[in-house]
């Protein structure tokens, strides 16, 4: 395998090179060999939380819609049908394709989740929440105050969580987890305890809009890929300052770096949406003392909006729109605020989960799309990310513009990646001997001969007891199957041999596959005792 650079970058970089739409370069050929060895099924789900769950087989322009529904009291409301619910787009009347209850959506009792190998072997489809330190954007001074609000609210929970719960932290320097998920609120308040911050040096000396917009917007990004191959809702509580607004048509900007900045926008917008991934913002240090949220009033199925609905983006960039544009909320400065949050851990495995395909082609003249559900009973009311983009739109390449960031990004992290299946073992006769096995379903395929082939990046790097890495290997691979095995009854294991004996100090290795199809990324990570 041909080495790319063992150098960290950071998160700044990293976007930087995906706003430039840099290429990743071709590597030399290492002669590594793909083989195919059986492995379990898996397949695409949306919802159902356990045994017995039904499995939908989406296409790519099936819209997957969570929507919470409230009465006016904010009590929730969770014993509607298909039929008393109605969903447009852009003013025009969707069909209902898929329907569940939030009733399907709670792990089975007796379920205990300690880890994300352990969410996606017990409850696959459960919903789950991600808490993120942010690091990044907010002054030292603020930071305890911070994690005192999340203190608060965890302390106020039971010992056993709703959901499995994460938390990370953000910084110039990294995205690290705190704790993996656990439903154990003593694990994550130990873990809360234990880390030591990070000190914002950028914020501190030299802030900077525009880069703190892109370094946030590349760490949700992350954490969104990182998630991926979950299926399960997600709630992601970012806690801290967020980014600050940027005016995208005020005179310090020019144009092109405005639609650099306004598609980067875009795209982390639709990667929450394909994530089913909702944003809040909770910023305890805030002069405001509002909460933000956006829901849908009790008219008609068609309502009384005029299309095309205004794209939110168009002028001011900020936190706060991203989170209502993602069906979240934010909250500033608010002596309950562990409530409110306990409000929206609620909400977030309470909830509906509805499929359509879109009744209205993509037109470029409408490239927001206006996403809006009221129901047959009056007084309700409704939850829910406010569009999405045309790809047409977004116009986004990832392996033209993402490949060489998502992969140096999650080497760097310590998140275990789940958009592919990825697995690696070590020969145990045969030390620096490795075997990568990738899930065949999750590829994308294209004939070739008498076969078919998958373009795919694999990284590997070993890193020391402290988090360093020691060296890093990244190379572009062709996996490859033989027309029998596309008619296979089970699907198989891609693996790939490779021999790369570790440098001394080596206490993990981790492994990182991306296809260069559709830029979903698998993780894997072995202890090398030495």
């Amino acid at each position: 395998m041909a080495a790319r650079g063992n150098t960290k970058r950071g998160w700044l970089a990293g976007i930087i090179l995906a706003l430039l739409t840099l290429r990743m370069g071709s590597s030399t050929s290492s002669g590594i060999a793909q083989q195919q060895v059986p492995a379990t099924q898996s397949g695409l789900s949306v919802g159902g939380g356990g045994q017995g769950r039904t499995t939908l087989h989406v296409a790519s322009q099936l819209v997957v819609l969570d929507v919470v529904v409230t009465q006016k009291d904010s009590a929730l409301r969770t014993n509607l049908s298909k039929e008393d619910i109605h969903v447009t787009e852009n003013g025009v009347a969707q069909k209902i394709l898929y329907f569940e209850s939030p009733a399907e959506h709670h792990i089975p009792a007796g379920t205990e989740i300690h880890s994300t190998n352990d969410l996606e072997s017990r409850a696959p489809q459960a919903p789950v929440s991600v808490m993120v330190l942010d690091e990044l954007n907010t002054p030292f001074n603020d930071m305890g105050f911070a994690r005192y609000a999340l203190e608060k609210y965890l302390n106020a929970q039971p010992n056993e969580l709703s959901a499995p719960t994460m938390l990370l932290a953000v910084s110039d320097e990294h995205l690290q987890v705190l704790c993996d998920y656990t439903q154990d609120r003593s694990v994550i308040l130990n873990a809360l305890k234990k880390h030591l911050a990070s000190y914002p040096w950028q914020v501190q000396r030299n802030p900077n809009r525009i880069r703190q917009m892109i370094q946030s917007l590349g760490a949700l990004e992350q954490v969104a890929q990182a998630t991926a191959g979950h299926p399960g809702h997600k709630n992601l509580f970012w806690v801290g300052h967020g980014f600050p607004g940027v005016e995208l048509s005020g005179p310090n900007i020019d144009q092109a770096a405005a639609t650099s900045l306004k598609a980067a926008v875009e795209q982390a917008v639709d990667m929450l949406r394909d994530d089913r991934m909702t944003l809040y913002t909770i910023d305890p240090t805030a002069l405001s003392s509002t909460v933000s949220t956006t829901v849908d009033d009790d008219s008609g199925p068609l309502g009384d909006i005029v299309y095309p609905a205004a794209d939110p983006f168009l002028g001011d960039v900020n936190f706060v729109t991203l989170a209502k544009a993602s069906g979240g909320k934010s909250f500033f400065s608010r002596n309950d605020i562990d409530a409110e949050i306990e409000e929206s851990a609620r909400d977030g495995v309470n909830y509906y989960t509805l499929a359509y395909r879109p009744e209205l082609q993509s037109d470029q003249e409408r490239p927001y799309r206006k996403i809006r559900v009221t129901f047959t009973q009056p007084g309700l009311h409704a939850n829910l990310r406010d569009g999405y983009y045309t790809t047409e739109s977004v116009n986004s390449n990832p392996a033209a513009r993402r490949a060489t960031y998502d992969v140096d990004a999650a080497v760097e992290n310590t998140m275990v990646y789940t958009g592919l299946e990825v697995h690696a073992v070590e020969r145990p006769e045969a030390p620096g001997n490795f075997v990568v096995g990738i899930s065949e379903n999750q590829l994308t395929w294209n004939d070739e001969g008498g076969g078919q082939s998958s373009k795919l990046t694999l990284a590997v790097a070993d890193i020391d007891r402290k988090g360093r890495i020691l060296r890093r290997v990244t190379e572009d691979v062709t996996a490859r199957r033989s027309t029998e095995a596309q008619v296979a009854s089970r699907p198989q294991l891609i693996r790939t041999e490779i021999n790369l004996p570790c440098v001394p100090g080596t206490s993990t290795v981790r492994f990182v596959v991306r296809s260069a199809a559709n830029g979903r990324i698998g993780s894997a990570s072995l202890s090398v005792p030495r």
